[in-house]
């Protein structure tokens, strides 16, 4: 798109910080060599594969926004790592992490990576609380609840779903897969839904010991409570003079709102008009 090329273009030509005797700041930290962010990333997740196909709405890593608990995380990743700690700075720490502007696939890795690692930290103390499956499972929902376009992207595919390999660890590469499918079939109009499969996915679920369903329910009923009772419905006019509802919260920018919320952004009728607005002032909502 000609706006992630002129991003690319500024970046490019912004001076070293070497140059000017100063320290880097986190802003224009130069970002991982493609060779080496690719290496750097192998067998730590990725898409997940289904019908042959691999889908990116399906990687843990994906960037996406999630509002849990009053709090914005950058994707399940994320938010995933952070709750094993007991330390709030340190959750904060990796609550802190934002992804760069690499593209969708090679931000979603260096950013997943990231904050993996410090996910994998044993000098920091572990929440006695935190069960791994539970967590996966209700940010994995969210996700795909306050995300439309993931969600639709989502219930389209059919089939087993083959989660990216973990580390190595085939057991919780399964346990990714499974929780994709039964959110996935969760998701589902009522009519192509296969209940009798819910169900089972819902008592092997039960079977382990890092998974609580009446949690699990009471942690996702207050997710979705909060996050409808800050969201805003704001109709947006095409150039065409067809409209279609954005889905925003009160710090959202126009910007924000157009890029990553809703397909009408991608009908080039609107993008000319859209881009003049946004040189106008990024004002809120």
């Amino acid at each position: 798109a000609p706006g992630v090329w002129r991003d690319r273009a500024r970046t490019r030509a912004t001076p070293r910080d070497a140059t000017r005797g100063s320290t880097p700041s986190p802003s224009r930290t130069r970002p991982l060599p493609l060779a080496l962010l690719r290496k750097t990333v192998v067998g730590m997740g990725g898409p997940a594969v289904c019908g042959g196909q691999p889908h990116l709405c399906m990687d843990t890593f994906a960037i996406c926004r999630l509002v849990i608990d009053g709090e914005e995380w950058a994707s399940v990743e994320q938010y995933h790592q952070a709750s094993k700690f007991a330390d709030k700075a340190y959750r904060k720490a990796i609550q802190a992490v934002r992804p760069r502007r690499l593209g969708l696939k090679l931000s979603a890795a260096q950013h997943g990576t990231e904050v993996e690692s410090m996910g994998n930290s044993e000098e920091q103390e572990r929440d006695p609380s935190f069960r791994a499956l539970e967590n996966l499972y209700v940010a994995s929902r969210i996700k795909f609840e306050q995300n439309l376009h993931l969600r639709k992207q989502l219930v389209e595919t059919m089939g087993p779903i083959q989660a990216a390999a973990t580390c190595g660890d085939a057991e919780w590469q399964l346990w990714n897969a499974r929780v994709l499918e039964r959110v996935r079939e969760e998701l589902r109009p009522a009519p192509e839904r296969d209940d009798e499969l819910i169900e089972g996915l819902r008592l092997e679920f039960q079977r382990r010991e890092d998974y609580d369903e009446e949690s699990a329910c009471d942690r996702l009923a207050a997710a979705r409570t909060a996050f409808g009772a800050h969201q805003r419905v704001i109709v947006a006019a095409k150039m065409d003079g067809t409209c279609h509802d954005l889905f925003l919260h009160p710090n959202d920018t126009i910007e924000e709102a157009a890029a990553s919320k809703m397909a009408w952004w991608s009908a080039s009728s609107c993008r000319p008009r859209c881009r003049a607005l946004f040189r106008e002032g990024r004002r809120r909502t």
